[in-house]
């Protein structure tokens, strides 16, 4: 069982259905560090892909980023220096509930 606060925090990174939020989470999933800029084109490049970046890449890289400061904020990726590596059991926890993942996994 999730304590309040988990389901707070939870909440406040999954806003919504964000797409940004959920590729970020894939990509920094896996064991490895990223500087904002590769992680950027990752995120960039999946979105793209599947027809889902209905923005200019300033506007994304914007957007990104403010998403990708919250989520080390609220303790699911941690950063050292510039680079940022994600916190596999909270990115786990963190897809499992959101809203874009439900769907996808409902609708597949």
């Amino acid at each position: 069982m999730q304590s309040i606060a988990h389901k707070r925090r939870l909440r406040s990174v999954l806003n919504g259905r964000d797409q940004v939020v959920v590729e970020m989470a894939t990509i920094l999933s896996v064991d490895a560090s990223f500087e904002f800029k590769e992680l950027f084109l990752l995120v960039d490049d999946k979105l793209r892909g599947r027809k889902a970046a209905h923005e200019g890449e300033s506007m994304l890289r914007i957007r990104a980023y403010e998403r990708l400061q919250v989520m080390v904020s609220h303790g699911f990726v941690g950063r050292d220096g510039e680079k940022y590596r994600g916190i596999a059991h909270e990115l786990s926890l963190l897809l499992q509930h959101s809203p874009a993942q439900r769907e996808a996994a409902c609708c597949s």
